[in-house]
């Protein structure tokens, strides 16, 4: 039986290999600990370190953080953060993932759904969800035509304050990716 928070795990491992790194082993900081958690590790700077056939070949550098969007849009309290590979090994290109596939869920609780659907509505557009009645999952996310245009003072006002929120939280990766 896995661990609670194997996920973690599992994408820093797979955060690694859309980096172009090919290794056997990972040795997480909680090693040794089937019982650990987050709490333990949230706010430090930690590395995993990767090895192929028992040599060090890189590190993925990262930070456990508490989920500003837990209960809205993430079923985890904790995420990962600050995520970047180091190479240890000569002549490992590490490779930059351009497309990164998002939840639904993640790009509606940025506000960039209602600030995308803004523009679609001058031309009689939305993107729209349909969740489930009973449980309440996400069932279809389509295109549809529309006859209103625009929304609510409140919706506009929430709408703008989730953009500016995602917009203070990411602000240095967009700036990052935007001069690279």
């Amino acid at each position: 039986m896995g661990h609670t928070y194997d996920w973690m795990e599992d994408e820093i491992c797979d955060f690694a290999r859309d980096k172009g790194l090919e290794f056997d082993e990972v040795i997480f900081p909680w090693k040794g600990n089937p019982d650990w958690d987050p709490v333990a590790f949230a706010r430090k700077d930690l590395v995993a370190t990767l090895k192929d056939k028992n040599e060090s070949i890189g590190e993925v550098h990262f930070r456990i953080v508490v989920n500003p969007n837990y209960g809205e849009t993430y079923e985890h309290l904790w995420k990962l953060d600050s995520l970047r590979v180091v190479s240890l090994k000569e002549g490992i290109e590490i490779k930059e993932k351009m497309v990164e596939e998002r939840s639904w869920e993640e790009f509606r609780g940025s506000g960039l759904l209602w600030f995308v659907n803004t523009i679609l509505h001058l031309f009689g557009w939305a993107i729209v969800y349909r969740y489930e009645k009973e449980n309440g999952q996400l069932e279809a996310v389509f295109p549809a035509r529309v006859k209103f245009r625009g929304f609510t003072e409140e919706i506009t006002t929430r709408g703008y304050i989730r953009v500016t929120e995602y917009l203070k939280r990411n602000i240095d990766k967009l700036l990052e990716e935007a001069k690279s």
